[in-house]
């Protein structure tokens, strides 16, 4: 789990599959993040840049992952943990 600052300035959230399988919970139904995606450079955690129609979605029981948040993202934005 790393942050990286993308194109523009914004901040990104980068994770090792390892990190998806055992933070994110990907693959085990209302129990996986919600932010969790997989793009061009891996998984990557959309905590802080998450569209708000998708929450919505996800707040409305309409997605299968559930989870909007956890507290090893939040540590690693706080500086907390390192990557």
């Amino acid at each position: 789990m790393n942050i990286v600052t993308g194109n523009g300035g914004y901040s990104r959230i980068l994770l090792t599959k390892e990190d998806a399988l055992s933070v994110c919970k990907m693959g085990q139904g209302a129990d996986c993040c919600a932010c969790l995606c997989v793009g061009a450079d891996g998984f990557e955690c959309l905590y802080r840049r998450l569209p708000a129609s998708y929450e919505e979605r996800v707040r409305a029981g309409e997605t299968t992952a559930q989870r909007l948040e956890c507290d090893q993202v939040k540590k690693l934005i706080r500086g907390e943990l390192k990557p």
